[in-house]
């Protein structure tokens, strides 16, 4: 029924039959600058927008708290790389909302940018260490940005 469920958004959306969300992702999160410490959930769709023998490129989208009330949600693209059979890069970029708690990024339109390395534990499951940044990349007078590492156990479907 999930998988039918999901089908049904992915054509909603316009995507590919084949581009149904193969992996999700839950992480910690510890911010460099202000100490705030908090979870981030993604959701990947493999292979939506390229696919090759070690090359994916999809859509994803990221929920992320922490405990200085802020919060992020976005949606953009995401792309992993295979190092070797078992180890690989993973990037992506996010437009998205900003909700302000005790941190002031100048706005609410915000940019999330994040590069990881990781290492597969078992056919269905990976971990990564990535550094993530999150921007208003200049659109309004105050951008002070947020940057973050992250720890990330990846579920592969």
């Amino acid at each position: 029924m999930k998988r039918h469920l999901i089908s049904l958004l992915a054509c909603g959306l316009g995507l590919p039959g084949s581009a149904l969300a193969d992996s999700s992702v839950i992480g910690l999160t510890r911010d460099g600058t202000n100490r705030g410490s908090g979870i981030v959930a993604e959701y990947h769709w493999t292979g939506a927008l390229a696919e090759g023998d070690r090359f994916t490129a999809g859509w994803a989208t990221s929920v992320l708290a922490d405990n200085n009330h802020n919060g992020f949600v976005g949606f953009g693209v995401s792309a992993e790389y295979q190092i070797s059979g078992q180890n690989f890069i993973e990037a992506s970029f996010m437009p998205g909302y900003y909700k302000e708690g005790d941190v002031d990024l100048g706005g609410h339109m915000h940019f999330r940018s994040t590069l990881g390395i990781g290492t597969k534990i078992t056919d269905s499951a990976a971990l990564s260490f990535a550094f993530s940044h999150i921007s208003n990349g200049g659109l309004n007078d105050r951008n002070p940005g947020m940057d973050m590492v992250m720890l990330r156990l990846t579920r592969r479907y």
